[in-house]
């Protein structure tokens, strides 16, 4: 189960096939420079599971999305994240921050 800040909120780790990591690390590099920061929207069929800010490239494979999730909300998006990648069908979109 996953454990809170220390302000007792959860966060979401996901780690990147080398090949996804190598596809996201250009992409995310070319997003993160642009003004405002992008939200990069994670798609499963059917909807938007979520749309955190880019803040930085990502290029290791390595990503953590943070925010003020309650431990039932980081395991039912975390669940939702691992159904869809065992599908193969995840996609991300970026779009301009509001």
């Amino acid at each position: 189960t996953p454990d809170p800040d220390p302000q007792g909120f959860y966060s979401i780790n996901l780690e990147l096939t080398a090949e996804a990591a190598e596809r996201f690390g250009r992409e995310t590099l070319r997003l993160s420079s642009q003004s405002p920061p992008v939200r990069l929207a994670i798609l499963v069929p059917g909807k938007v599971l979520m749309a955190p800010f880019l803040r930085a490239a990502i290029t290791d494979g390595k990503l953590q999305i943070t925010g003020d999730f309650t431990k039932q909300e980081a395991v039912r998006l975390a669940s939702d994240l691992h159904g869809a990648a065992d599908s193969r069908t995840p996609t991300t979109s970026a779009a301009p921050s509001p």
